[in-house]
C-alpha cells in the first residue's frame, strides 16, 4: 500500500510539473517577441536624437570655420606681417559674433601664441601633433583640424585632459581646440579656437534626461572628446571595437549589452554615439517577464515542495536514525585516525580530481576548437571556466596542505620587480574593467632594478591580493605601490576602495578557512584559505603581511619582503620556440601512452593525432611491457600515468630500464598525483621528464619537441 501511494505520488509530481513547465514555455516565447518590438523602437528612437544632436554640433563649427576665414579679407594681407595688437584687435570683434568660443588666437611659425583674446594665453607652445588632420576639398584656402580635450578654462590654465572612469558631468571646466591653417603665404597662419563645449553639452544633456541616453562625441580617430552628464566615459563600450565598424558606415546601429547608435558628420572627422544600456530599455519588458516567471516558478516549487513532503514523510524518520548512527560512527572513526591519513588522503584527492579534470578540461578545450553554434559555444565557454576555478580551490587546498607539512620550498632568484608587477597588473586588469575598476601601479625610485627573492611565490602572494581586491571593490581605484626600505626590505602594498572590514574581521582573516563573517562567502564565494596562505608563503620567505581597513572606505595590505641586491641579469621566464600547433608536424613518429582511465585515454589520443602521431594505447603497465616487447616497430616515446592497477607507472619503467634495448627510449611520467616528491622519485627510476594533470597543452608540445 505504501509504495503503491509513493508510486502515484510521483507520477502526480511528474505530470504537474510537465504542466507548469508548458506553461512558462509560452510565458517565456511571448515576452521575447515583445522584446523584439521594444528593441527595434528604442533603435529608431535613438537614430533620431543622434541625427538632430549631429547636425546642431556640425552647423557650430560652420559658423566657427566660416567667420575665421574673413581674417585674410579684414586686413586683405597675409597675417605674418600684421602687428600683434592688430590682429588681436580683429580677433576680439570677431569672438563678439561668436557666443561658443572661449579665446582666439593666432600662433607662430614655431607653435608659440603670439596674440590672443585672451592674454593670459600669450607665448604658451602648443603642439600641433595632438590635433587630428582634416583638409577641407571645397576651398583649399585653409586647414580645418581638431585636438583632444583639454582641460582648464583655456589654454593659459589647460592641458591635454586625460578621462578616466567618473569624469562624466563635469565638462564645463573642459574646452575642444580647433585649429585653422589660413594660406595666405607660402607658410601660412594658425588660428587656434578654445572652443566652450557647454553648448554641445547642454543639448546632450536635454535629449538623455528623460531617456536615459548616454551620449558621446569622438574624433574620428577614436579619441573620445565629450560625453553627456553623469556617464562614466569607459563604462559601457570598447572604442577599439566599435571604431572599425563605425569608420566604415556613417550611419549605423548595434545591439548587445548597449544599445548603440551612431552617426558621422558629413563635414568634420567626429562620430557622435548614443548607447543605452538594454537593462534600462528593457525595464518595462524585465518587470512584466520576472513577474511571469516568479508566479510560475512560485507555483512550481508549492508543487514540488508537497509533492516531496508526501513522498519522504513515510520513512524520513527511519532514515535520519540510520543515517545518524552511521554518522556517530564514522566520526569516532576519523577521530581517531585523522592526523595519520591526512597526508594520504590529500595526495589521493589530488589523483582522483585531477585524473577526470584532465579529460574534462581538455575535451572541453577540444570542442571549442570545433564550428558550434554560437549558445553551445556560451555554454561550453562557461563549463570550462567552472573547471578552471575548481581547479584553482584545489590548488588553494594543496598549497597549504604542502605549507602545513613543510614541503613548499622558496627559490629566490635574481628578478626584476617592477617587470613582474607590471605583467601581475596587465593579467588583472581585463576583469577589473568589467566591474569599472581602475588599477593603478606605482614603483618608487627607491626600488633597484634587480633584486633576489622568489618570483613564483611573490606573484602568488599579490595574485591573491588583487584578486580580493578586485573581488570586494564594486567600482574605482586599486593602487598596487611598491618601495623598498635602508634595511633591504621591500614594501608593497595594495590599497582598494572596497567594502571594508571592521576590527574584529581583521583580526581573523589570515585564518585558514575564515572569510570575516558567513556572509561573505555567500556573496563572493571562496575558500577562505588564499589569505592564510598569503601570511604563511610570507612567513617563509621571512617577511610579514598586515592589513589596515575602514568599513565603507577599503582595505590596505601590505606585503614586507627581505631581499638582496644582486648585478647579475634576472632570470626570464623560458619560453620555448614552438611552432604552432596547426603547423607541428611529428608524421612517422609512434607513441606507446600507458594510460587506465578511458576519457584520458580519448584525450590523448585526440591531441596526439592533431600532430600526426602513431598513438598505441595500453591499460597498465604490465601491458604497455608485453606490447614493447612484441612490437616489430620500435616506439619513439612512452608517456606513462604513475598509479595504474596491476602494475604502476614505477615499476614498469623500472623494467623497461632494466632491458638496454631501451637505455635511449624516453619516458615522460604523466602524473595527477601533485602532493608528493615524486618528480625525483619519476627521475630516479629513469624517466626523462615530467606532466602534471591536467595537461598544459603547451607543456605537452614542448614535451614532444624536446625528445621527438
Amino acid at each position: 500500500m505504501i509504495n503503491f501511494k509513493i508510486g502515484s505520488a510521483k507520477f502526480a509530481y511528474i505530470c504537474l510539473s510537465l504542466v507548469i513547465l508548458f506553461t512558462l514555455c509560452g510565458v517565456i516565447y511571448s515576452a521575447h517577441q515583445e522584446q523584439k518590438v521594444q528593441l527595434a523602437s528604442q533603435i529608431s528612437r535613438m537614430q533620431s536624437s543622434t541625427h538632430a544632436i549631429e547636425e546642431q554640433i556640425t552647423q557650430s563649427l560652420l559658423t566657427i570655420e566660416n567667420v575665421i576665414l574673413t581674417l585674410p579679407k579684414i586686413f586683405n594681407t597675409p597675417l605674418n606681417g600684421i602687428p600683434a595688437a592688430d590682429i588681436e584687435h580683429a580677433l576680439t570683434r570677431l569672438q563678439l559674433g561668436l557666443p561658443t568660443v572661449r579665446s582666439l588666437s593666432v600662433l607662430t611659425p614655431k607653435g608659440k601664441i603670439k596674440a590672443s583674446t585672451n592674454k593670459s594665453n600669450l607665448d604658451k607652445p602648443i603642439l600641433l601633433d595632438d590635433f587630428f588632420p582634416f583638409s577641407s576639398n571645397t576651398l583649399g584656402a585653409y586647414e580645418f583640424r581638431i585636438g583632444k580635450i583639454w582641460k582648464g578654462r583655456d589654454f593659459s590654465d589647460g592641458n591635454v585632459s586625460i578621462l578616466k572612469n567618473g569624469d562624466g558631468g563635469i565638462n564645463s571646466h573642459r574646452f575642444l581646440p580647433l585649429a585653422i591653417k589660413i594660406k595666405d603665404d607660402s607658410v601660412g597662419t594658425w588660428i587656434l579656437i578654445a572652443f566652450n563645449i557647454d553648448y554641445i553639452s547642454d543639448k546632450m544633456d536635454r535629449h538623455t534626461g528623460e531617456n536615459n541616453d548616454q551620449l558621446t562625441l569622438i574624433r574620428f580617430d577614436g579619441s573620445p572628446l565629450i560625453n553627456s552628464n553623469n556617464f562614466s566615459l569607459s563604462a559601457n563600450a570598447s572604442w577599439e571595437k566599435l571604431l572599425p565598424e563605425m569608420q566604415k558606415q556613417e550611419i549605423g546601429a548595434l545591439t548587445g549589452e548597449w544599445l548603440t547608435s551612431y552617426r558621422a558628420s558629413s563635414l568634420y572627422p567626429l562620430i557622435l554615439i548614443n548607447q543605452l544600456e538594454c537593462d534600462v530599455a528593457l525595464a518595462q519588458w524585465n518587470r512584466n517577464f520576472w513577474t511571469s516567471v516568479y508566479w510560475a516558478v512560485f507555483i512550481l516549487f508549492i508543487v514540488l515542495f508537497t509533492t516531496r513532503l508526501l513522498i519522504k514523510k513515510i520513512e524520513v524518520t527511519e532514515r535520519h536514525e540510520k543515517q545518524r548512527q552511521i554518522e556517530l560512527s564514522d566520526s569516532r572513526d576519523k577521530a581517531e585516525a585523522a592526523t595519520e591519513a591526512k597526508s594520504r588522503f590529500l595526495a589521493n584527492m589530488s589523483h582522483e580530481i585531477r585524473t577526470p579534470m584532465t579529460g574534462v578540461i581538455g575535451m572541453m578545450q577540444l570542442a571549442l576548437e570545433e564550428s558550434l553554434q554560437p549558445t553551445a559555444k556560451h555554454y561550453i565557454l562557461n563549463a570550462h571556466t567552472a573547471a578552471m576555478s575548481l581547479l584553482a580551490i584545489l590548488n588553494d587546498i594543496l598549497d597549504f596542505s604542502k605549507i602545513e607539512a613543510g614541503k613548499l620550498k622558496i627559490d629566490p632568484v635574481p628578478v626584476q620587480l617592477a617587470s613582474l608587477l607590471a605583467d601581475l597588473v596587465e593579467m588583472h586588469q581585463l576583469i577589473a574593467t568589467e566591474k569599472k575598476i581602475f588599477i593603478e601601479l606605482n614603483i618608487k625610485s627607491s626600488v633597484p632594478n634587480q633584486i633576489i627573492i622568489d618570483p613564483l611565490r611573490a606573484s602568488q602572494i599579490i595574485n591573491n591580493l588583487l584578486n580580493n581586491a578586485i573581488k570586494f571593490t564594486p567600482h574605482g581605484t586599486i593602487l598596487l605601490e611598491a618601495s623598498c626600505s635602508n634595511n633591504q626590505r621591500v614594501l608593497i602594498n595594495i590599497i582598494d576602495q572596497g567594502v571594508g572590514m571592521n576590527a574584529l574581521q581583521l583580526g581573523n582573516i589570515f585564518q585558514p578557512f575564515n572569510q570575516g563573517d558567513s556572509s561573505t562567502t555567500r556573496i563572493y564565494g571562496g575558500t577562505g584559505l588564499g589569505l592564510a596562505i598569503c601570511k604563511n608563503l610570507c612567513e617563509l620567505m621571512g617577511g610579514s603581511i598586515f592589513a589596515t581597513s575602514s568599513i565603507g572606505i577599503g582595505t590596505k595590505f601590505t606585503v614586507e619582503l627581505p631581499y638582496e641586491i644582486t648585478l647579475d641579469q634576472p632570470k626570464e621566464p623560458t619560453h620555448t620556440n614552438l611552432p604552432s600547433e596547426s603547423k607541428k608536424n611529428f608524421s612517422g613518429k609512434r607513441l606507446l601512452l600507458v594510460e587506465d582511465h578511458i576519457l584520458n585515454q580519448k584525450l590523448f589520443h585526440a591531441l596526439l593525432t592533431k600532430f600526426n602521431i602513431e598513438v598505441t594505447i595500453a591499460q597498465q603497465g604490465q601491458e604497455a611491457i608485453n606490447i614493447l616487447y612484441k612490437s616489430d616497430k620500435k616506439f619513439d616515446i612512452i608517456m606513462m600515468d604513475i598509479q595504474m592497477p596491476v602494475m604502476d607507472g614505477i615499476s614498469a619503467t623500472q623494467k623497461i630500464r632494466a632491458d638496454h634495448r631501451f637505455d635511449k627510449l624516453p619516458i615522460v611520467a604523466v602524473t595527477a598525483n601533485a602532493m608528493s616528491d615524486e618528480r625525483q622519485r619519476c627521475k630516479e627510476v629513469g624517466m626523462q621528464d615530467y606532466l602534471l594533470k591536467p595537461i598544459d597543452r603547451h607543456a605537452l608540445l614542448g614535451c614532444l619537441d624536446r625528445w621527438l
